[in-house]
């Protein structure tokens, strides 16, 4: 309950071991604390390894209790549950089906466990992208539980979320595929619509709404929406950001058209992804920017707005700015200032430490040491946050304390991969545990789901 996952597996790891020994590997209590070890495992990450306890316990209590057994068919949803946490949806549903064919058979539609195993259900068939399927499922377990739990139950909350959700998904799908054909404007203002009555608290059902109402050449009520979301949000929205411009651009208002366009551009410079391109692309064509008009923008943007900001993406944003253009000194002052609003994303600690470790190379290493004790300050002990800031001690000509701060990293128990990947980056030579360290890149090749090569080029660096 304190987040102290890796402890808590160790401790019922233990524990594990010696019911097997006194109570027999298949004593109720013994399995009871096989299931809640495969929980603590699974909320490090370590998903292979739950699977394995899930199963192990699946095939026991089939054996000793039966296929219809309650506590066979808790076994069932948990591990489809973690299945399902791997991304293997399609199997993660056979086994949900399973489970919720015996439930409502056995325990009628409306019993709390029949509804955990339809909602298990829906959720792994929306994550196959199986809309309509989804949002019936989740509107049967709103609806029941609405009756027989009351609005206001916590549940109940909950089935209004999913749905909500579901219905601002699909809505997604079908105003922004990008397949015209694909589209179909009129359902999803429908479905934004009913997310919104389900969840009218939700910034992000209104900005849906404005996609929406976009898409159906409502422009002034499009404004509205993302006008109102905007009043919801500290700092504004900005995933939707070029929807809201291209609103006021077909309602012939280009200043602010293009103020809105600027912002958008500036955020997905720093957190592109395939969609939010799309979207800026759109934009683009439809306000017939050339290639340099973007950066122009951007440019202003930064340049226009007020130098005391505490939106931290907007610093890192300036922070990068500034970097091309060699104006490094306001650069560190970003991004450090964003580093310190958010110390958790990894994405601010890679900046700060590129800028830093350019500026300091090439200028001024003596200042490498400021940067280096302000982040140890703030990293928390965070591995990846260490990494990163560390060669700054070196630079700075602190070889002892760069050696000291390794071994101690060294020291960290961890089963994350992502740490695993900082602590594998670690000099070998100065952290004077060559072999730990390439068993830290070992760990990472094993575990991580994606980048693989990433790590292989570590563990290679680490048996150099």
């Amino acid at each position: 309950k304190q987040g102290r996952y890796g402890e808590a597996a160790e401790i019922r790891q233990q524990l594990l071991e010696l019911q097997r020994k006194v109570l027999g590997e298949e004593h109720p209590d013994t399995l009871q604390n096989m299931n809640s070890l495969a929980i603590a495992i699974g909320n490090q990450g370590r998903h292979a390894e739950e699977e394995a306890l899930f199963r192990q316990l699946l095939e026991i209590r089939r054996r000793k209790l039966g296929q219809g057994h309650p506590q066979t068919l808790i076994s069932m949803f948990n591990l489809a549950v973690c299945i399902s946490d791997q991304r293997r949806y399609e199997q993660a549903e056979t086994l949900h089906r399973q489970v919720l064919e015996i439930r409502q058979r056995v325990l009628g539609e409306r019993h709390q466990r029949t509804l955990e195993s339809m909602h298990g259900l829906a959720f792994a068939i929306v994550k196959q992208r199986r809309y309509e399927e989804a949002e019936k499922l989740f509107r049967q377990v709103l609806e029941i539980r609405q009756r027989t739990l009351g609005e206001e139950h916590p549940k109940t909350k909950t089935s209004m979320h999913d749905l909500a959700s579901v219905c601002t998904e699909w809505c997604w799908k079908l105003t922004t595929d990008p397949d015209p054909e694909s589209r179909d404007p009129q359902k999803g203002l429908q479905l934004a619509r009913q997310a919104l009555e389900l969840r009218p608290d939700s910034a992000n059902n209104l900005n849906n709404l404005g996609v929406a109402l976009y898409r159906n050449g409502q422009y002034q009520q499009s404004v509205d929406a993302f006008v109102k979301a905007d009043s919801m949000i500290s700092g504004g929205d900005r995933v939707h950001r070029m929807f809201f411009a291209m609103a006021y651009w077909q309602l012939g208002d280009q200043e602010r058209a293009l103020a809105k366009f600027s912002q958008g551009a500036a955020w997905i410079e720093q957190k592109p992804t395939t969609r939010r391109e799309r979207s800026l692309a759109d934009a683009e064509q439809l306000m017939r920017l050339s290639a340099q008009d973007p950066s122009a923008l951007i440019a202003k943007y930064y340049t226009d707005t007020e130098t005391e900001s505490d939106d931290p993406w907007f610093l890192l944003g300036r922070a990068v700015l500034k970097e091309k253009q060699g104006d490094y000194e306001q650069a560190l002052a970003d991004v450090r200032r964003a580093t310190k609003l958010a110390p958790t994303n990894q994405r601010f600690w890679e900046v700060w430490n590129r800028i830093s470790l350019d500026h300091y190379r090439r200028r001024n290493w003596q200042g490498a040491e400021l940067d280096a004790r302000l982040a140890i300050q703030l990293a928390d002990y965070v591995p990846y946050r260490l990494f990163f800031m560390a060669p700054l001690l070196l630079l700075a000509g602190q070889e002892e304390e760069y050696q000291r701060l390794c071994l101690d990293l060294l020291n960290v128990t961890t089963e994350d991969p992502a740490h695993a990947s900082a602590l594998a980056a670690l000099d070998a030579e100065a952290c004077g545990d060559p072999q730990r360290v390439i068993q830290m890149a070992q760990r990472g090749v094993e575990k991580w789901r994606t980048d693989k090569a990433h790590f292989f080029y570590r563990l290679g660096r680490a048996h150099y």
